[in-house]
């Protein structure tokens, strides 16, 4: 039977079963007797936290260096033995694993690592190329004009960046006067991209009905 914290009445919800408690409102905690999984909890397993009993322990180089006692491999240990060496040694008791029987604790400076870890995962996206394109959108019924200073801006582009992204889109009212106007705009951004000596590139589209993507490259 499962402890519910509220102030809802047992019978209730013996009565509803498991799936009810699945219902209820945040506000309403649950908690099992079991195992700390059952336990809906977003914070970190760490020392206090950690309420198994007993559990698989990696200890890191410098304790294994300075306390030959120790050995290289993880060693099954009790709570109150890890919780006690964390302290000792000024290091946090970190769950990594709580899958397997026993769960795998780390000794290691917790703050620190997800610093460290926070920053790796900074330099990685700042030296990931930005794959940013440029794109133009057109309508489906595009006056000439307009048409010919866009495919100029898409050249000027191309020149800088070596592609670009184009749009094509039709609206309700477009499609009603001519229906083939979506497919009209596609073979004339084609012959221009022939004509230029491009490369045109047609992605998939959600509604291609009403609206065409295409990249232009060298």
């Amino acid at each position: 039977m499962m402890r519910v914290f509220s102030k809802i009445n047992r019978k209730i919800i013996e009565s509803k079963g498991e799936k009810f408690l699945t219902k209820l409102p945040n506000r309403y905690y649950v908690r099992g007797r079991g195992s700390n999984d059952e336990r809906p909890s977003r914070l970190p397993l760490i020392n206090e936290r950690i309420r198994d009993r007993t559990l698989m322990l990696i200890l890191p180089k410098s304790i294994k260096e300075s306390d030959q006692s120790f050995n290289d491999k993880p060693q099954i240990v009790d709570r109150f033995t890890a919780l006690s060496l964390a302290k000792h040694h000024q290091l946090d008791l970190v769950c990594v694993s709580n899958k397997s029987e026993p769960i795998v604790c780390k000794l290691m400076d917790f703050h620190k690592e997800t610093f460290l870890s926070k920053q790796k995962q900074k330099e990685k996206k700042s030296q990931q190329p930005k794959a940013d394109v440029k794109e133009i959108r057109m309508k489906a019924q595009i006056d000439q004009n307009d048409f010919e200073r866009k495919a100029n801006l898409i050249e000027k582009i191309i020149e800088v960046d070596n592609r670009c992204k184009i749009s094509a889109s039709a609206t309700n009212k477009h499609l009603r006067a001519d229906p083939q106007c979506i497919e009209k705009i596609t073979e004339k951004i084609v012959k221009w991209g022939e004509s230029k000596k491009l490369k045109v590139f047609e992605e998939q589209s959600s509604n291609p009905l009403q609206r065409r993507k295409f990249i232009i490259s060298k």
